[in-house]
Parts: structure tokens; sequence; C-alpha cells
């Protein structure tokens, strides 16, 4: 699961029964994505702490991508290696939905960029492109986008 050099991770809240007559309680149902093995882990954890989660990065060695919570960096720092932390598209694009009714014109010109972006990710999946090819795509099309 730590071959490669990226490693997405997202985590959904999940409520859980308790003992019989204990109060319900939240815990997080983890998802480790590496693209480049086309693998999938799945970590059950009764809290959120960063430990639970450095666990799985132990051996990684790329970058770690997620939804900007800061339990992420935290447990990237508990692992041997600098692990460098980027965001999710997918998160941001819905900060800047959020943001429409302040920023109208931000969120849009913000929303249209990404999927400009999202435009140069889908021709690199129809074209199917190699690892390397996708990264000369990206450094063609989406770097001038993101240096915008």
């Amino acid at each position: 699961m730590c071959e490669g050099v990226v490693l997405q991770l997202d985590d959904t809240p999940v409520m859980c029964q308790a003992g019989r007559g204990e109060p319900n309680f939240r815990a997080y149902l983890w998802t480790f994505i590496n693209p480049q093995v086309n693998a999938v882990v799945y970590r059950f954890t009764a809290g959120r702490a960063s430990q639970l989660i450095a666990d799985e990065m132990q051996g990684f060695k790329g970058t770690l991508v997620g939804d900007g919570y800061s339990g992420n960096a935290a447990a990237a720092d508990k692992v041997d290696v600098d692990i460098p932390i980027a965001c999710c598209w997918a998160h941001v694009t819905r900060k800047f939905r959020d943001a429409e009714d302040e920023a109208p014109g931000t969120a849009k010109l913000f929303g249209d960029d990404i999927r400009r972006l999202y435009d140069v990710e889908r021709e690199a999946d129809e074209a199917k492109l190699d690892p390397e090819g996708r990264v000369r795509l990206r450094r063609q099309k989406s770097w001038p986008i993101l240096a915008q």
C-alpha cells in the first residue's frame, strides 16, 4: 500500500453502538487509496488521534493528499520520513461552493479554474496516459492554471 508517490486519505465519521446501557459514540472509517497500485485500505478507529492513522503511513515516502484535517499532518509528522501534504481539489471545491453567497464572483472564478484542472485530468484519463505522461500533461496544462 505504501509503494508509489501518492497516498490519498479521507475519513468518514460513523455513529457506533456501545455496550448495553452505554451511550453511542462517534468512530471513524478511514479510507487510504493508492492510485498507483490500484489499492484501497479501510481502517476503523474509535477516535481521531493522529497516531491511529500514522501506523498506516509507515514506510510511505510520497505525498499525502487529504481534506486539510490537521490530524493528517500530525500523523505524517510521526513517521520516519518527510511527507508533504497536499489538499484534495474536491474538498477545495466544496469550500468555494460554501463561499458563493458571500463572494459569488470569486467563488465562480476559482470554481471555473478547478473545472479546468479536472478537464486536464479527464484528458489524461481518455488518453490513457501512464504516470510520466500524466505529469508531462499537468506541467503543460495544469501548472499555468495554478500559476494564474
